[in-house]
């Protein structure tokens, strides 16, 4: 997998000297998530997200972005004393992640994007009934990623984007735990990441023109 963003950034890199548009802006985003294999279910973790992006053209309605966020994704459980439930759960794990995005854009206010991320774990840690306990499994110091979404452009330089992040490798360094679950492609035993991210995107750069 790093060797492919790897091969990917090179490739952008060699389009970039050639783009005829390029641009550049920050984000500011909510995020709803969840985590499979943690018996858990729904995005009831609330986050944030944020960050830097650049965007390039390459081709005629072809674009790559490459982003570099702060991202705080997780699980939640809160305690419902209307039926008796006093125990809460949650996973909190913070990363910096770095996607780049093959885009697409059908209209002249719209963009589709999918493409991968790799995330760098800044914090990881689970709570038990408000208290902070030590996870049986540790999680994982580098995950990726796969991306889908859209933008809107209500306005030239501002655009809605939302999408959905979900982790392609588990969140935790193995270990056959409880509720763990596989996923293609490498149906590996363990936890992944779902989530769902709403922001908003102004671009405050832009060089060339359209091809």
């Amino acid at each position: 997998m790093r060797r492919l963003l790897l091969l990917i950034l090179t490739v952008i890199a060699i389009n970039a000297a050639r783009s005829q548009e390029f641009s550049g802006g920050a984000f500011f985003g909510i995020v709803g998530s969840e985590v499979d294999g943690d018996t858990l279910g729904g995005l009831n973790k609330v986050g944030m997200a944020g960050g830097f992006f650049t965007n390039l053209q390459f081709a005629d309605k072809m674009y790559v972005q490459m982003e570099l966020s702060y991202i705080q994704k997780g699980s939640q459980k809160n305690a419902d004393y209307d039926k008796s439930d006093f125990g809460s759960f949650k996973i909190k794990t913070d990363y910096i992640e770095i996607p780049v995005l093959f885009q697409f854009m059908p209209f002249d206010w719209a963009k589709l994007e999918i493409g991968p991320s790799i995330s760098f774990l800044v914090v990881g840690k689970e709570y038990i009934d408000g208290y902070e306990n030590t996870p049986a499994v540790d999680f994982r110091p580098v995950t990726y990623n796969a991306i889908v979404g859209a933008n809107v452009n209500p306005l030239p330089n501002l655009a809605f984007n939302i999408r959905f992040n979900t982790s392609i490798n588990t969140i935790r360094e193995g270990g056959l735990q409880s509720g763990y679950v596989k996923r293609f492609p490498f149906f590996e035993w363990g936890q992944y990441h779902n989530c769902l991210i709403i922001s908003l995107q102004y671009r405050f750069l832009k060089l060339g023109r359209k091809l």
